[in-house]
């Protein structure tokens, strides 16, 4: 939701509409080019990995210094290693073309990237953000958690377990008879 926030906010700046934001700073860009990771094919052979590359060679290749890129989980498709592999170069890549982006990922070990590649691409302003959870009081009263975006470290301590447990997938699943 954060990515796609973004890139509406992006379009409404260039057609010159209101952004609904308390403040912004936001530069025109040429292209808007995005990727989602929830693409796969029906086609004989094509499976969603080979679609990942395809679809993200097709972005870095139009990438210029004139482009926002927004790319959401890419390569989750493979293992870890390979996954963090290809995004970082993927990382380099636009660093190397001079394109704004941002590439939402839960691959912890990318955040090291970021002294490195703003010292190799002197244009480059490499960030790391990290989506928190917050615990935020309604006014009916009652207590919602929802994320928030900060800047700095990544919390590397995960809540898959405790969000699968409010859907009931957890360690009692394993004492059900059957």
């Amino acid at each position: 939701v954060f990515l796609q926030a973004v890139g509406i906010a992006q379009l409404l700046f260039q057609l010159g509409l209101f952004v609904p934001a308390t403040e912004a700073a936001m530069t025109p860009v040429t292209s808007l080019l995005t990727y989602f990771s929830d693409v796969e094919t029906e086609a004989f052979g094509a499976g969603k990995f080979m679609k990942e590359c395809e679809l993200v060679k097709g972005l870095l290749e139009q990438a210029d210094d004139r482009s926002m890129v927004l790319l959401n989980e890419p390569f989750t498709s493979t293992n870890l290693q390979e996954g963090v592999a290809l995004c970082d170069t993927v990382i380099r890549l636009l660093a190397k073309t001079g394109a704004k982006g941002i590439v939402v990922t839960h691959f912890h070990e990318l955040t090291k990237l970021k002294d490195e590649v703003n010292a190799q691409y002197p244009r480059t302003k490499l960030e790391n953000l990290s989506a928190g959870i917050a615990d935020i009081q309604s006014a009916d009263g009652l207590t919602r958690r929802t994320y928030v975006m900060q800047r700095g470290a990544v919390d590397t301590r995960g809540f898959a377990k405790e969000i699968a447990a409010k859907y009931g997938i957890d360690e009692s699943l394993l004492h059900r008879g059957g």
